[in-house]
């Protein structure tokens, strides 16, 4: 019974050190702007370049470089003009122009394995 007593300790300890893992890896927090990038790749962008999108993404990945030009890749499922389901790989590559999001890459084409 003594050995029950270490128990909330050694899990506090876990989670302190998850939680310092987690904040190290995300010493910045979230980027708002590459969330923002993100949406409006997959949400407006990207679709308008699929025959019918199925919606299932995945693999996306949101970078941005020293110029602050950012970049969404990734998969997603869609169907062809003949309505069979296919994987698409994308790209979309954005940068701010004032208020608005100018496009400096977008292409679509079929995922091969």
């Amino acid at each position: 019974m003594k050995n029950l007593a270490l128990y909330p300790i050694v899990g506090a300890l876990v989670a302190i050190v998850v939680l310092a893992v987690l904040a190290a890896r995300y010493e910045d927090g979230v980027d708002e702007t590459k969330v923002e990038v993100q949406r409006y790749c997959i949400e407006e962008l990207i679709p308008a370049l699929l025959h019918k999108p199925a919606g299932l993404w995945s693999g996306v990945n949101t970078t941005k470089d020293q110029n602050d030009n950012y970049r969404v890749t990734g998969l997603v499922d869609t169907y062809n003009p003949f309505d069979v389901p296919t994987q698409m790989s994308f790209v979309c590559g954005v940068h701010r122009s004032g208020d608005r999001w100018r496009v400096d890459e977008l292409r679509a084409e079929p995922f091969i394995r």
